[in-house]
């Protein structure tokens, strides 16, 4: 339900207000001798929420009100309504929830491996089922330091303009941060799942672009902070290129076993490089090189035989 301010919410019967009626009727008496006495009085009205305009009657009246009218203290939607007619009330309970919902608070929860990616300032955008085709827009106000140990879970508010009370209370949404990286803008990243360790540098396979048949290529990179699930590229990569995000350590086998640039062999040929195939020729002196070759063929005459199935030559 809607409300405007100074709108009557409810009476209430209170002894203690009949009773602080009775001292400010009495201190009228005391106006010009004692008008501290008088402001005292109707101070201890205004904290109980009783209105200056009752205030003003009773003194004007010098009558005691049994009943006393609460007022709305700003317009709004009541949220809850916490009384009913008849309940008994304590000092200080309260009576409804009244809110304003020309701006909202908007509660994301966040895992503890995604805060990496939200800082407070940093843009939010979210949708709602309820309200299917409409992006909405907003700030990182807060990020809650406790997460819950059982969930591993914490909390992320933004504050968004809410102009015709689209988004209501209770409200599903789902956010995703665009986070201000300390890269600067354009700055590239890739997913994790791209990446092999092998020190400073590490190693992505880049899809080569043309080939007629599914190429890659073995490229280093260095790397910056990670964020969330993916990693900040200092250099190595330019904007565009396509990596493998699964499957790369297969590629990189592949490439090992063909004698290709990979992971454990970066001396073959890496982009940009000429071709370097190690020498592994080596010299022997010549009457071991004869000893060998009459093994040699020896071994070839007992492997022919053996082939042949002729055991009495083998």
């Amino acid at each position: 339900e809607q409300v405007l301010k100074g709108q009557r919410l409810a009476t209430i019967y209170s002894p203690e207000l009949v009773s602080a009626q009775r001292e400010l009727i009495e201190a009228l008496k005391w106006k010009d001798t004692q008008p501290q006495l008088l402001e005292a009085t109707r101070n201890k009205l205004r904290n109980w929420k009783v209105s200056g305009a009752t205030i003003a009657e009773i003194e004007n009246s010098k009558e005691v009100q049994s009943n006393i009218t609460v007022y709305a203290d700003q317009s709004g939607v009541v949220l809850k309504r916490r009384v009913s007619v008849g309940d008994y009330l304590k000092e200080g309970e309260v009576l409804f929830d009244i809110a304003r919902l020309d701006r909202v608070w908007v509660l994301f929860d966040a895992y503890e491996e995604d805060l990496a990616e939200a800082r407070v300032g940093d843009v939010v955008f979210y949708t709602a089922p309820a309200i299917p085709g409409r992006t909405f827009r907003a700030r990182i106000s807060f990020i809650d330091p406790v997460i819950n140990p059982q969930t591993r879970i914490t909390s992320l508010r933004a504050e968004a303009a809410n102009p015709g009370g689209l988004l209501k209370p209770e409200m599903f949404v789902r956010g995703t941060v665009q986070a201000e990286s300390g890269a600067g803008k354009g700055a590239l990243s890739v997913p994790k799942t791209a990446v092999m360790w092998t020190g400073p540098r590490s190693v992505v396979y880049v899809e080569v672009p043309g080939a007629n048949v599914p190429s890659y290529e073995f490229r280093e990179v260095t790397l910056g902070d990670a964020i969330g699930s993916n990693y900040m590229v200092k250099e190595g990569l330019e904007a565009g290129e396509r990596v493998v995000v699964n499957g790369a350590f297969t590629i990189d086998a592949s490439a090992q076993l063909n004698n290709m640039a990979s992971m454990m062999n970066r001396n073959v040929r890496q982009t940009g490089m000429a071709e370097t195939v190690p020498d592994h020729t080596a010299h022997t002196p010549e009457a071991f090189s004869k000893q060998l070759m009459s093994v040699v063929d020896d071994y070839l005459l007992l492997k022919d035989a053996l082939v042949a199935s002729d055991a009495s030559q083998a």
